[in-house]
């Protein structure tokens, strides 16, 4: 993938910025100096998030091996990705596992990486040994311990800030990754939805696409449908994309539909070529299924395609927000340097005459602010009811599906078996849960916020009437201390917060909007456990020996989600508040150290006007060559 046009707009706006908090923070401009210094530092963390979905049995592994062009990710005839894999560049091999609770992050080794395997289909029931399933049991509550691994390699595909985060099946059983998997869906810059040749776009796979991804706004997808080499010639090969597209088209929105992004790869090929060229020995077996070039597994094709959507689409947006944000500095820099140089003309009894009329307006808008931020918050701690009363709801229901299951169950009375039999019924709850807990966040923020808003755009209209006041000159130039709305807006709104009607300011609400709440997994594991003791007893002592085990489980676990959602959401909202705060605050501070530093110096009578004036130019120059930098940057 060539993103060096997009790298050299990336190192070129950040050198503008790194000018501008130079500028800034030598005119005592703090608040400016603070958001060149975030804006720089951000950009240079900026990447690119390239999610690959799809089902177990897809031949996902080896896709995203084939990507990287190394034999990374453990692969399998059987369900292998039992935790999300986020891969980016690094000049040595790393890989470090995170957790979801408290417990510190842990190195291992690739061995130990590919390692982490989910369980066989049917080990469970395989395992006659009560030691061997405990060990077993064990392992899977170990892994479902994990939030995600971190690997770090020095591939190809993964330079220039590229992050390729590789899921579970879409299809999994086991609730403790479903919410995993789905985290990622709105992070993602692209998403790639892996499809089989043998068995393209099943009624599942139509199913995730229309209910997990469309109705979340997601619309740069690329559709990659696996195994071309299972299919016998151009004729069937068309065949096969031909009935994808035309299920497509019926599926997507109309918006879609001329840009719809259909590859057909052979995943098994393109690894065995880039690990052939990369010096490794193949066995001669392997050496019969390389392919003579690169181009016939379809990966070339993928990957300009996914290159240029990257550099053109979404590195330019990325690229936007962060010009936008140096244009919102540099014009503030260049407000004050006209300012200075006009306040240079007058004494220091006009300047100081200026100061004391602003300061009462500055306490009262610091008043008024505290009183809008304050009805704010009341507003957002009153939701915590609402999202109190939907995590109860939801895990009655929750409770109520897994108890009916077993009430239900008709099947042989085995561990394996009753237990398939309660995840089948508890997964959907679970989705439900997520989009539920979700959907009111964004319900209550939106509804809050929206009515702070007009509250707060009167606060940027007075102070911009207080900004544009004028002293004497002899001239007819008014100087201007503008104080927009744009200050403390870090970027526009995301789909997903623009869905939701929300507003965000300082970036904080978008943080809260876009966060999914932390919801553990209501996995079974310990209910499997509990039962490999009671399958001695009748069939129905067994059932109500279940049913009891999961009411007690599901009501605990249900507590402790209640808890975690309401513990951070509350965290959000401080965080909210102070961002909004914060952001007022330090605008203010700067229009009173503008002044400030203007009568200081005149008062001491040190001021040297022509040297001073000679200073603002350098600096007016250094200023308008940034300006340059991000013209060329957006464009």
């Amino acid at each position: 993938m060539k993103l060096e046009i997009y790298e050299m707009k990336r190192h070129s706006l950040q050198q503008a910025l790194q000018r501008l908090q130079a500028v800034a923070a030598d005119m005592q401009l703090d608040s400016q100096a603070k958001q060149a210094q975030m804006a720089w530092e951000n950009l240079g963390h900026e990447q690119f998030h390239m999610v690959v979905v799809g089902e177990f049995s897809r031949g996902k592994s080896t896709f995203v091996n084939a990507l990287l062009g190394q034999k990374i990710l453990p692969v399998s005839k059987n369900p292998t990705t039992a935790i999300i894999s986020k891969i980016v560049y690094g000049d040595e091999p790393e890989f470090v596992l995170h957790y979801k609770n408290d417990k510190a992050p842990k190195a291992v080794s690739q061995e130990e990486f590919s390692g982490l395997k989910a369980p066989k289909e049917g080990l469970f029931h395989d395992v006659c040994d009560k030691l061997a399933k405990t060990r077993l049991f064990a392992e899977q509550e170990a892994l479902d311990e994990i939030e995600y691994a971190a690997v770090k390699y020095p591939l190809a595909f993964c330079q220039n800030q590229v992050e390729l985060v590789d899921t579970p099946g879409t299809n999994d059983l086991n609730t403790g990754r479903i919410e995993i998997t789905y985290r990622y869906l709105d992070q993602a810059d692209a998403l790639i939805l892996l499809l089989a040749a043998d068995q393209a776009l099943s009624e599942s796979e139509a199913d995730f696409l229309r209910e997990r991804i469309l109705k979340k706004k997601i619309q740069d997808i690329f559709f990659v449908i696996n195994r071309k080499d299972t299919l016998h010639g151009p004729a069937e090969e068309q065949q096969v994309i031909d009935f994808v597209r035309t299920n497509l088209k019926a599926l997507l929105p109309d918006e879609m539909k001329p840009k719809l992004n259909i590859f057909l790869v052979s995943s098994k090929q393109a690894l065995l070529y880039r690990r052939s060229e990369a010096g490794e020995v193949l066995k001669p077996k392997q050496l019969l299924a390389k392919p003579e070039n690169l181009e016939i597994t379809g990966f070339p094709a993928l990957e300009d395609s996914i290159g240029r959507f990257l550099a053109e689409e979404k590195g330019q947006a990325k690229l936007q927000k962060y010009v936008r944000q140096g244009r919102e500095i540099l014009q503030t820099i260049g407000e004050t340097i006209a300012m200075r140089q006009e306040l240079l003309a007058h004494s220091a009894d006009e300047i100081r005459e200026q100061a004391e009329a602003m300061e009462p307006r500055f306490l009262a808008i610091k008043h008024e602010t505290a009183g809008i931020i304050s009805n704010l918050r009341q507003k957002l701690e009153a939701g915590e009811g609402q999202l109190e009363n939907a995590c109860i709801a939801a895990g009655d229901q929750l409770r109520a599906s897994a108890i009916a299951a077993v009430d239900n169950y008709t099947g042989a009375m085995n561990e394996k078996q009753l237990k398939a039999a309660v995840e089948r019924a508890v997964t959907p709850e679970q989705k439900r849960w997520l989009e539920t807990m979700h959907n009111e966040q964004q319900a209550i923020v939106s509804a809050a916020v929206n009515t702070a808003k007009d509250a707060l755009d009167k606060i940027w209209s007075d102070l911009r009437e207080l900004g544009e006041f004028s002293v004497k000159t002899t001239g007819s130039q008014t100087v201007s201390l503008q104080f927009r709305l744009e200050d403390v807006e870090e970027y526009k709104p995301s789909k997903t917060e623009e869905t939701a009607g929300s507003w965000c300011i300082g970036g904080a609400l978008g943080l809260l909007l876009g966060a999914h709440v932390f919801l553990p997994a209501l996995a079974l594991g310990a209910l499997g456990a509990g039962l490999l003791g009671l399958f001695r007893d009748s069939r129905e002592d067994i059932r109500e020996k279940a049913k009891q085990q999961i009411a007690v489980q599901y009501t605990e676990q249900a507590e402790k989600v209640k808890d975690n959602v309401l513990r951070s959401y509350k965290a959000q909202v401080n965080d909210v508040c102070q961002q909004i705060q914060a952001a007022i605050d330090g605008r203010i501070e700067d229009m009173r150290h503008q002044l400030q530093t203007v009568l200081e110096e005149k008062e001491k009578q040190e001021l040297d006007v022509e040297k001073e004036n000679k200073m603002l130019m350098a600096r007016a120059n250094v200023v308008a060559e940034c300006g340059n930098q991000l013209k060329a940057a957006a464009q």
